[in-house]
C-alpha cells in the first residue's frame, strides 16, 4: 500500500494499492563476472560472454562500451540477436598496456592490479538492462638484475674471478627462466639453471669467467623468461692477461693422512715471463702445511718443483672453566 498525504487539511490522504507480478527477463548472462585472473601486460587475452533468450521472440543485444577504454577492452560483435529459446555470445579481448591504469582511472588500482569495470548489454525491447563485470589482475613481467652490467676486472689467464648477480622476478606470476648461449669461458654457478623464480622472488647467482685469450673482453649473459618469452641481456667486461708465474696445478690434493703424519706432494712453478720473477708463499699456519721453498727467484723460462707436505695435528682441547 502507498499512502499519499497532502499539504492541505482540507484534503483527506489516499491509500493507494500497488499489485504485480514478478517475471523473468528475456535475456540474461550466464556469468555476472568475468573474471580473466592474472594478466601480464602487454599480452592479449580473450574470452566470451554468453547470453541466454528465455523469451519466444529474437531480441536485439548490443554492448555499451566505454569510450574512453575501447584501446583496452574490445567487444565484438557490438551488435547481434539472440534467437529466441537460444544463446549468442560477445568475444571479448583485453590487451592491458604500460599506461593502462592512467587510461582505467576510478576502475583500476593501480596499487594491487587490480581492474573492475562495469559493463551493460543494452535490449531495447527489455525493461531491464543486463549487467556484468569485467574483472583482471594484471601484473608486469620484468625480471630485475643487480647490478645491471658485471665488471670483472683484470684477471690472469688459467684462473677464474667470480661476480656476485642477484635476479629478482617483480611479477605476480611465477617465472621459469634459464640461462642459454653461455661463452664458453663463462659459468653461472646456480642448481637451478633452468629453474623457476616464485612471484617476488630474489635469487644470488654466482657468474664465473675463465678466460682463454689475453686482452679486454666484452660480452653478454642471455637470460630467458618462459612466461611470455622474453630475453634478457647483461653486458659484461673484463681484460685477461698472461700471469708472470704458472703453475701445473691450481687445486693441490693429498691422500687421506693419519694425524702427525705427513704426506706429500708437488707442483711445477714456471716463469713465464720475460724478466726474472721472485716469489713467496704466504702460508695459512692454521693450514698446516709446508712449501718448500717458499721463496724462490726464477729465471724467464726457467721452473722449479715445489713440494707441498701436509701434516695434520689434532684440534686444540678446549680450556675447561674453573670449578669444574
Amino acid at each position: 500500500e502507498l499512502l499519499v498525504k497532502f499539504s492541505t487539511d482540507d484534503l483527506k490522504p489516499i491509500t493507494l494499492r500497488l499489485e504485480g507480478t514478478g517475471g523473468q527477463v528475456p535475456v540474461v548472462v550466464e556469468r555476472e563476472i568475468v573474471d580473466l585472473k592474472c594478466c601480464v601486460l602487454d599480452q592479449t587475452y580473450r574470452d566470451q560472454i554468453v547470453i541466454n533468450n528465455r523469451g519466444k521472440t529474437a531480441l536485439k543485444c548490443s554492448i555499451v562500451q566505454h569510450k574512453e577504454l575501447t584501446s583496452i577492452v574490445e567487444f565484438s560483435p557490438e551488435l547481434l540477436f539472440c534467437q529466441a529459446g537460444s544463446s549468442a555470445y560477445f568475444n571479448i579481448k583485453f590487451k592491458p598496456t604500460a599506461n593502462l591504469f592512467t587510461l582505467l582511472g576510478k576502475y583500476g588500482d593501480e596499487a594491487t592490479g587490480n581492474v573492475a569495470i562495469p559493463m551493460t548489454i543494452s535490449v531495447p525491447d527489455q525493461v531491464f538492462p543486463v549487467n556484468f563485470e569485467f574483472r583482471a589482475k594484471v601484473t608486469t613481467s620484468s625480471v630485475v638484475f643487480e647490478p645491471a652490467s658485471l665488471d670483472f676486472g683484470r684477471c690472469p689467464l688459467q684462473e677464474s674471478i667470480a661476480c656476485r648477480l642477484k635476479v629478482t622476478n617483480h611479477s605476480l606470476l611465477a617465472q621459469p627462466y634459464g640461462f642459454i648461449q653461455l661463452p664458453e669461458d663463462v659459468e653461472v654457478q646456480d642448481p637451478d639453471s633452468f629453474g623457476k623464480l616464485l612471484p617476488g622472488e630474489s635469487k644470488e647467482l654466482t657468474v664465473l669467467w675463465s678466460p682463454k685469450i689475453a686482452g679486454p673482453a666484452a660480452f653478454q649473459l642471455t637470460f630467458r623468461t618462459l612466461l611470455v618469452h622474453r630475453t634478457y641481456h647483461v653486458p659484461c667486461i673484463g681484460h685477461a692477461f698472461n700471469a708472470p708465474l704458472k703453475f701445473s696445478n691450481t687445486v693441490v690434493y693429498t691422500s687421506a693422512t693419519p694425524i702427525f703424519d705427513t704426506s706429500s706432494t708437488s707442483i711445477i712453478v714456471t716463469n713465464a715471463s720475460k724478466v726474472t720473477q721472485t716469489f713467496e708463499f704466504a702460508l695459512d699456519p692454521e693450514a698446516h702445511l709446508r712449501f718448500s721453498p717458499v721463496v724462490d727467484t726464477l729465471q724467464p723460462g726457467q721452473q722449479t718443483r715445489i713440494q707441498v707436505d701436509y701434516t695434520p695435528l689434532p684440534d686444540p682441547v678446549p680450556e675447561s672453566s674453573d670449578g669444574e
